[in-house]
């Protein structure tokens, strides 16, 4: 986050920005073979899940007891911005977590979650969904899903044709944007999108 103007965006919250594994060219924006130090794990199937990263809104939500907070992602602040149930331009992401929660047959513990909110009124539903739902980046029940025939290997080759032929497990008949890796032990992320391997990509 940008701390020049702390002072004027204290009502955003700060999230964690998730790099590539691999070190990108910052003036084609394109990654390189070269694979960020400390980062090796990524590409290690006993230490990384590797999920897919649906196109949708980010959100985090906040439980506290009987109490849930929705945080809509605020590209200008690059923060998050708490959501007022009565606000219309939060109308479908409040519509999606509502609706992931009441799927739910355990509450929620405390803690905070992120996510997706995608379906029929956000973006376009790329995904062909017949409502709004929200997705956590967790890989369980209520999460996105997690492939299993990702390239066990730091190999760029590989990987640079693996994510460019890569489907949408929500919706196969979809392109996936890109995957992102999770850290079995610590939580950490990192992400790969297609347009970081080819400006030829276009988001369909």
């Amino acid at each position: 986050m940008n701390r020049e103007n702390i002072e004027l965006v204290t009502k955003y919250l700060e999230f964690e920005k998730m790099f590539p594994p691999f070190i990108r060219d910052m003036e084609t924006g394109l990654c390189t073979s070269d694979i960020a130090t400390g980062w090796e794990w990524c590409f290690d199937p006993t230490q990384a899940i590797v999920l897919e990263k649906i196109d949708g809104t980010n959100v985090k939500i906040v439980v506290e007891g009987f109490k849930l907070e929705i945080y809509a992602r605020n590209q200008k602040h690059k923060g998050y911005v708490k959501t007022e149930l009565n606000d219309p331009q939060y109308k479908y992401i409040n519509e999606a977590v509502v609706n992931r929660v009441s799927k739910r047959s355990k509450k929620l513990k405390d803690g905070e979650y992120y996510g997706e909110a995608i379906g029929l009124n956000i973006q376009g539903n790329k995904y062909e969904l017949d409502r709004n739902m929200w997705y956590t980046f967790e890989p369980y029940k209520d999460g996105v899903n997690a492939y299993k025939d990702f390239p066990p290997t730091t190999d760029f080759e590989l990987w640079k044709e693996w994510i460019l032929n890569l489907n949408s497990l929500l919706n196969p008949n979809v392109e996936a944007e890109g995957v992102v890796f999770l850290n079995r032990s610590n939580g950490k992320m990192a992400k790969l999108r297609k347009d970081m391997f080819s400006t030829n990509y276009k988001h369909r």
